[in-house]
């Protein structure tokens, strides 16, 4: 697959993501499974990943201002993808 941002071979990787759940909360998740460009860094999350993150960040109370959680792995790929902000930015689909 190639990056729709500069056209990089996009290749399988885990790695952590930042999650902005407001203006004053953001989460971390360690080892999430991405679909990372080699050359631009940009990053895509498969719909059952996302679907995992989300379900484990809506689970989460509302104390700490920042954490960081391990991804917990969820159901197999799908073929439809998350793009999220590649360079540290923060996604949530």
């Amino acid at each position: 697959m190639k990056c729709a941002v500069c056209s990089g071979l996009m290749k399988p990787v885990t790695t952590s993501l930042p999650f902005k759940l407001s203006d004053e909360r953001i989460i971390i998740l360690k080892g999430i499974p991405v679909l990372q460009c080699g050359s631009c860094a940009e990053s895509l999350l498969e719909d059952a990943v996302m679907a995992r993150a989300d379900a484990m960040l809506g689970k989460l109370d509302g104390g700490a201002e920042l954490a960081v959680i391990r991804y917990a792995a969820g159901e197999g790929p799908t073929r439809r993808l998350q793009r999220t902000a590649s360079n540290g930015g923060c996604a949530r689909g």
